[in-house]
């Protein structure tokens, strides 16, 4: 009875074995057989690749299914915006001998980093690697190949490495040619377009479309692509009538495809049109046209289309409509940048966050090493136990030391974030640009009515008043005094000046000194000349300004 209860249990673990090896296999075979089609046909791919449970599936399975669902979606849309799925692939085939599945997840690895900014070079490194073992493995994929050169084409090209660009688009096409896919084909076309016109080369970028001309673009969104680029060229041209037609065709495919496209933005590129060919009232249409069509109130674009608005207005003589949108372009101006400066500032708390929760961490680590110490130090003999002591006690007091260390890093963070917020503040309602037109818009309203003149400049008094109280106010603060303590000896530089010289000081470029303080570079670089000349006059100073402060490096 025993050995029967034996053989029995024995045979229905390896029933199990079996079946569970049984079903993955199977799934195995059902992820191949979609992978075998989804170059061709993503959309049926991915429409089944949806329908799945990944949950349930093995951690080889997984990564199979992360992988295509990734390769698939970028087929259709052409972006890879799930970094997880495919952080979650690549991550696996790294610790496999699966080359050609490897060479996949770092080409789209790279195509995920590049859609969520085309300007992070940090994109090219995977695509190169995935490059790399194409090559010396010798993959007879003329799919993947392509993929590979359309994406080092695209970041050379972003790179103004056009020689190079123009290389991988070459080759990029010549695994186009191998697969016969239109698509692919008229991909690369357009990068090439965009390439040669970049460059000036009228009649190469021109011949890039020829294969749109034969049988007509492949897709919606190449259609959509074909009229931009044919926009763009007349526009290089400066034959704006036919790049506004072909924004209309734009609008009409929009429409037509429902393409997840700003008509604001089209709207707003016809009115540039217009007034680049001396048709204002059109002009004036399309912009109004483009603040109806706007769908986000908080985008950093708005406020030129009301100033756009004014601007036409001021020039026909309506002064007060113009006023109106003038006032209308300032505060869309503000809310943008209010919402842009508070993210910042919610990017810099989470970055200090980050960094007491390491000192808590820290700390936590080192009670837990302790203890573990003392338990360890009971079972050994006096000796030891002192011996193991010292070493914990000198070990705690590195770690406090650290933790102490990390702790004061975190504070000058914090004041440096200060710092910034401050200015952020000081400088989100003052505008250079709104204040000029202000002004001309208060000399041209003298003769009009002195009432709107007096209340304009008054108005930019105001600002001005403003903005010399904040800055005061900013440089006689604790915190700011705490940021560089050897700045209060420079009784004859400006409360302006003083900021300018603790931001460089705090390494900001001048092109982000610049943008804090409302201002130019070139300003930046003229106030910089001037803090040194007064710097260097100033007598009796406790220390030598050309070693303690980095402005003279």
């Amino acid at each position: 009875m025993n050995r029967l209860t034996c053989f029995l249990i024995i045979t229905l673990i390896i029933s199990a074995c079996s079946g569970n090896k049984s079903r993955e296999l199977h799934l195995h075979e059902r992820l191949k057989g979609w992978d075998s089609n989804i170059y061709e046909n993503p959309n049926v791919t991915l429409d089944s690749l949806l329908k799945m449970h990944p949950e349930q599936f093995p951690a080889a399975s997984v990564a199979y299914y992360q992988l295509l669902k990734t390769i698939a979606t970028e087929r259709i849309t052409g972006k890879v915006k799930d970094e997880t799925a495919i952080n979650t692939a690549l991550a696996f085939y790294r610790n496999t001998s699966d080359y050609y599945n490897l060479t996949r997840a770092l080409l789209y690895k790279g195509v995920s980093l590049f859609t969520i900014s085309q300007g992070d070079t940090s994109a090219y490194f995977p695509i190169k690697e995935a490059e790399v073992i194409f090559l010396n493995k010798g993959f007879d994929d003329n799919y993947l190949g392509a993929s590979i050169y359309l994406y080092l084409g695209k970041i050379n090209r972003l790179k103004s490495n056009y020689e190079e660009a123009d290389k991988a688009y070459a080759t990029a096409l010549e695994y186009c040619n191998s697969t016969g896919n239109l698509k692919d084909l008229q991909t690369v076309r357009l990068e090439m377009f965009w390439n040669a016109l970049t460059k000036r080369k009228y009649s190469d970028a021109l011949g890039n479309l020829v294969s749109f001309g034969d049988v007509g673009p492949a897709t919606p969104d190449l259609e959509y692509q074909l009229y931009y680029a044919m926009s763009n060229y007349h526009s290089a041209k400066r034959d704006f009538r036919l790049s506004i037609e072909y924004l209309k065709k734009m609008l009409d495919v929009k429409e037509r495809e429902k393409i997840d496209v700003s008509s604001a933005k089209l709207y707003h590129s016809m009115a540039s049109y217009f007034i680049r060919s001396n048709m204002p009232d059109s002009s004036l249409h399309y912009e109004l046209l483009a603040i109806d069509a706007i769908e986000d109130s908080l985008s950093r674009d708005n406020h030129y289309y009301y100033k756009n608005v004014a601007d036409i207005l001021e020039s026909k003589g309506n002064n007060a409509g113009a006023l109106g949108y003038y006032k209308k372009a300032y505060i869309s101006y503000r809310s943008a940048y209010s919402r842009i400066n508070q993210n910042r500032i919610l990017e810099l708390e989470k970055k200090y966050d980050s960094n007491r929760q390491e000192a808590q961490l820290a700390k936590l680590r080192t009670q837990k090493v302790f203890l573990i110490n003392g338990v360890i130090s009971l079972a050994l003999l006096l000796v030891i136990i002192l011996l193991v002591s010292y070493i914990s006690i000198s070990k705690h007091k590195k770690r406090v030391e650290a933790s102490a260390n990390m702790q004061t890093t975190a504070e000058d963070e914090l004041r440096r974030s200060w710092l910034v917020n401050e200015l952020l503040k000081s400088s989100a309602g003052l505008f250079p640009q709104f204040m000029e037109d202000v002004n001309r818009e208060a000399a041209r309203s003298r003769k009009i009515s002195k009432e709107v003149f007096d209340n304009l400049n008054d108005t930019v008094d105001n600002i001005k008043a403003l903005s010399r109280q904040r800055l005061s106010a900013i440089t006689k603060s604790e915190n700011f005094k705490a940021l560089n303590s050897n700045i209060e000896y420079l009784v004859t530089l400006s409360d302006f000046e003083k900021i300018e010289l603790l931001l460089i000081e705090c390494d900001f470029s001048s092109q982000e000194i610049a943008e804090l303080l409302s201002t130019t570079q070139a300003s930046v670089r003229s106030v910089k000349t001037r803090i040194k000349e007064k710097i260097m006059a100033m007598e009796g100073l406790p220390f030598d300004p050309q070693t303690t402060f980095s402005i003279f490096k």
